[in-house]
Protein backbone atom coordinates (compact mmCIF):
# COMPACT_ATOMS: atom_id res chain seq x y z
CA UNK A 1 0.00 0.00 0.00
CA UNK A 2 2.81 2.48 0.59
CA UNK A 3 4.50 1.45 -2.62
CA UNK A 4 1.48 1.95 -4.41
CA UNK A 5 0.68 5.68 -2.89
CA UNK A 6 4.13 6.18 -3.61
CA UNK A 7 3.83 5.56 -7.26
CA UNK A 8 0.63 7.79 -7.49
CA UNK A 9 3.12 10.50 -5.49
CA UNK A 10 6.26 10.42 -7.82
CA UNK A 11 4.56 9.99 -11.04
CA UNK A 12 1.93 12.87 -9.69
CA UNK A 13 -1.00 10.81 -10.74
CA UNK A 14 -3.60 13.01 -10.22
CA UNK A 15 -1.93 16.27 -12.08
CA UNK A 16 -0.93 13.98 -15.18
CA UNK A 17 -4.37 12.62 -15.38
CA UNK A 18 -6.11 15.79 -15.25
CA UNK A 19 -3.87 17.17 -18.31
CA UNK A 20 -4.34 14.06 -20.10
CA UNK A 21 -7.98 14.33 -19.79
CA UNK A 22 -7.98 18.07 -21.27
CA UNK A 23 -5.89 17.47 -23.82
CA UNK A 24 -8.33 14.46 -24.95
CA UNK A 25 -11.44 16.66 -24.73
CA UNK A 26 -9.43 19.20 -26.42
CA UNK A 27 -7.78 17.57 -29.36
CA UNK A 28 -10.40 14.60 -29.71
CA UNK A 29 -8.00 12.06 -29.25
CA UNK A 30 -7.69 9.85 -26.53
CA UNK A 31 -4.48 8.31 -28.39
CA UNK A 32 -2.95 11.40 -27.48
CA UNK A 33 -4.72 11.84 -23.83
CA UNK A 34 -3.03 8.23 -23.25
CA UNK A 35 -0.02 9.56 -25.05
CA UNK A 36 -0.03 12.93 -22.47
CA UNK A 37 -0.19 10.80 -19.77
CA UNK A 38 2.60 8.77 -20.30
CA UNK A 39 4.88 11.06 -21.00
CA UNK A 40 4.29 13.22 -17.77
CA UNK A 41 4.30 10.52 -15.49
CA UNK A 42 7.43 8.98 -16.77
CA UNK A 43 8.68 12.82 -16.81
CA UNK A 44 7.37 13.25 -13.01
CA UNK A 45 9.14 9.59 -11.96
CA UNK A 46 12.28 10.20 -13.53
CA UNK A 47 12.90 13.27 -12.34
CA UNK A 48 12.29 12.16 -9.28
CA UNK A 49 14.94 9.85 -9.07
CA UNK A 50 17.55 12.11 -10.37
CA UNK A 51 16.41 14.81 -7.33
CA UNK A 52 16.50 12.39 -4.79
CA UNK A 53 19.41 13.56 -3.14
CA UNK A 54 18.30 17.28 -2.99
CA UNK A 55 14.37 16.52 -2.34
CA UNK A 56 15.81 15.23 0.97
CA UNK A 57 16.05 19.01 1.91
CA UNK A 58 13.66 20.51 -0.64
CA UNK A 59 10.85 18.61 -0.65
CA UNK A 60 11.35 15.96 2.43
CA UNK A 61 7.99 14.47 1.87
CA UNK A 62 8.06 13.12 -1.73
CA UNK A 63 7.81 9.18 -2.46
CA UNK A 64 11.78 8.74 -2.08
CA UNK A 65 12.60 10.90 0.51
CA UNK A 66 9.73 9.63 2.61
CA UNK A 67 10.58 6.26 2.10
CA UNK A 68 7.05 5.42 0.31
CA UNK A 69 9.51 4.53 -2.76
CA UNK A 70 13.23 2.99 -3.10
CA UNK A 71 15.23 5.03 -5.58
CA UNK A 72 15.89 2.08 -7.45
CA UNK A 73 11.87 1.57 -7.50
CA UNK A 74 11.54 5.47 -8.88
CA UNK A 75 14.13 4.34 -11.22
CA UNK A 76 12.22 1.12 -12.56
CA UNK A 77 8.93 3.17 -12.84
CA UNK A 78 9.68 5.47 -14.88
CA UNK A 79 11.73 2.91 -17.70
CA UNK A 80 8.35 1.36 -17.28
CA UNK A 81 6.98 4.40 -18.38
CA UNK A 82 9.70 5.33 -20.69
CA UNK A 83 9.57 2.47 -22.46
CA UNK A 84 5.60 1.83 -22.65
CA UNK A 85 5.47 5.90 -23.52
CA UNK A 86 7.52 5.81 -26.49
CA UNK A 87 5.85 2.63 -28.01
CA UNK A 88 2.70 4.16 -27.73
CA UNK A 89 4.08 7.34 -29.38
CA UNK A 90 5.57 4.94 -32.42
CA UNK A 91 2.25 2.91 -32.49
CA UNK A 92 -0.79 5.31 -31.77
CA UNK A 93 0.61 8.85 -32.65
CA UNK A 94 2.54 8.54 -35.97
CA UNK A 95 1.37 11.82 -36.61
CA UNK A 96 3.31 13.44 -33.98
CA UNK A 97 5.98 11.27 -33.39
CA UNK A 98 8.37 13.75 -34.12
CA UNK A 99 7.10 16.46 -31.09
CA UNK A 100 7.45 12.92 -28.60
CA UNK A 101 10.63 12.48 -29.64
CA UNK A 102 12.02 15.90 -29.15
CA UNK A 103 10.18 15.77 -25.59
CA UNK A 104 10.91 12.89 -24.45
CA UNK A 105 14.59 14.06 -25.20
CA UNK A 106 14.13 17.42 -23.77
CA UNK A 107 12.55 15.57 -20.72
CA UNK A 108 16.21 13.86 -20.38
CA UNK A 109 18.37 16.33 -21.29
CA UNK A 110 16.67 18.22 -18.35
CA UNK A 111 16.65 16.03 -15.49
CA UNK A 112 19.76 14.24 -15.93
CA UNK A 113 22.31 16.91 -17.72
CA UNK A 114 20.65 20.57 -17.45
CA UNK A 115 19.15 21.01 -14.66
CA UNK A 116 21.87 19.76 -12.22
CA UNK A 117 25.21 21.36 -13.81
CA UNK A 118 23.25 24.36 -16.11
CA UNK A 119 19.76 24.80 -14.41
CA UNK A 120 19.67 28.16 -16.43
CA UNK A 121 19.26 26.37 -19.54
CA UNK A 122 17.10 23.70 -17.95
CA UNK A 123 14.04 25.78 -17.53
CA UNK A 124 13.44 26.91 -20.98
CA UNK A 125 14.53 23.62 -22.40
CA UNK A 126 11.53 22.34 -20.46
CA UNK A 127 8.90 25.06 -20.83
CA UNK A 128 9.23 24.45 -24.80
CA UNK A 129 8.25 20.66 -24.18
CA UNK A 130 5.70 21.50 -22.44
CA UNK A 131 4.75 24.19 -25.32
CA UNK A 132 5.06 21.47 -27.62
CA UNK A 133 2.77 19.01 -25.71
CA UNK A 134 0.24 21.29 -25.33
CA UNK A 135 0.31 22.56 -29.24
CA UNK A 136 1.03 20.17 -31.59
CA UNK A 137 -2.30 18.51 -31.98
CA UNK A 138 -3.51 22.61 -32.57
CA UNK A 139 -1.12 24.72 -34.44
CA UNK A 140 2.49 25.34 -36.03
CA UNK A 141 2.03 28.82 -35.23
CA UNK A 142 5.75 29.94 -33.29
CA UNK A 143 4.09 32.72 -31.77
CA UNK A 144 1.76 30.51 -30.08
CA UNK A 145 4.28 28.04 -29.13
CA UNK A 146 6.74 30.83 -27.57
CA UNK A 147 3.83 32.51 -25.42
CA UNK A 148 3.15 29.14 -24.21
CA UNK A 149 6.71 28.42 -23.33
CA UNK A 150 6.97 31.91 -21.54
CA UNK A 151 4.05 31.24 -19.63
CA UNK A 152 5.18 27.65 -18.31
CA UNK A 153 8.93 29.32 -17.92
CA UNK A 154 7.50 32.08 -15.43
CA UNK A 155 5.52 29.43 -13.57
CA UNK A 156 8.58 27.29 -13.74
CA UNK A 157 10.60 30.02 -12.53
CA UNK A 158 8.44 30.98 -9.38
CA UNK A 159 9.21 26.72 -8.51
CA UNK A 160 12.66 27.48 -9.15
CA UNK A 161 12.40 30.53 -6.68
CA UNK A 162 10.86 28.40 -3.75
CA UNK A 163 13.65 25.77 -4.01
CA UNK A 164 16.40 28.13 -4.01
CA UNK A 165 17.74 26.71 -0.80
CA UNK A 166 18.04 23.11 -2.55
CA UNK A 167 19.00 24.38 -5.78
CA UNK A 168 21.94 26.43 -4.20
CA UNK A 169 23.56 23.43 -2.50
CA UNK A 170 22.51 20.85 -5.36
CA UNK A 171 23.22 22.64 -8.48
CA UNK A 172 26.59 23.11 -9.69
CA UNK A 173 25.80 26.83 -11.53
CA UNK A 174 23.12 28.98 -10.25
CA UNK A 175 19.57 28.79 -10.68
CA UNK A 176 17.98 32.61 -12.78
CA UNK A 177 15.87 32.43 -9.40
CA UNK A 178 19.09 32.18 -7.47
CA UNK A 179 20.78 35.55 -9.25
CA UNK A 180 17.65 37.11 -9.28
CA UNK A 181 16.17 36.52 -5.71
CA UNK A 182 13.05 38.10 -5.25
CA UNK A 183 13.38 39.78 -7.98
CA UNK A 184 12.19 36.71 -9.87
CA UNK A 185 8.22 36.90 -8.51
CA UNK A 186 8.46 40.38 -10.37
CA UNK A 187 10.19 38.68 -13.59
CA UNK A 188 7.71 36.17 -13.34
CA UNK A 189 4.49 38.05 -13.63
CA UNK A 190 5.91 40.54 -16.44
CA UNK A 191 6.98 37.13 -18.73
CA UNK A 192 3.17 35.63 -17.89
CA UNK A 193 1.91 38.72 -19.05
CA UNK A 194 3.83 38.52 -22.23
CA UNK A 195 3.37 35.12 -22.86
CA UNK A 196 -0.44 36.33 -22.42
CA UNK A 197 -0.19 39.03 -24.97
CA UNK A 198 1.63 36.82 -27.24
CA UNK A 199 -1.39 34.26 -27.31
CA UNK A 200 -4.16 36.91 -27.31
Amino acid sequence: MRAAYGFVQTTRLIKSLGVALLLTFASGSVEYGIGTFLFLTFSFAFNDWIDAPKDKIGHPNRAIPSGKLTRQQALYISMALFTIGVSWSIFFLSDYIRGFSIIYFFSILYSWILKPNIPIFATPLWSWAIAILFLQPFSADLSAYLGVAIIVYAYELLLDYRDRKADKEFCKTPTLSNILGKSTQIIAGTLFLSGIALLA
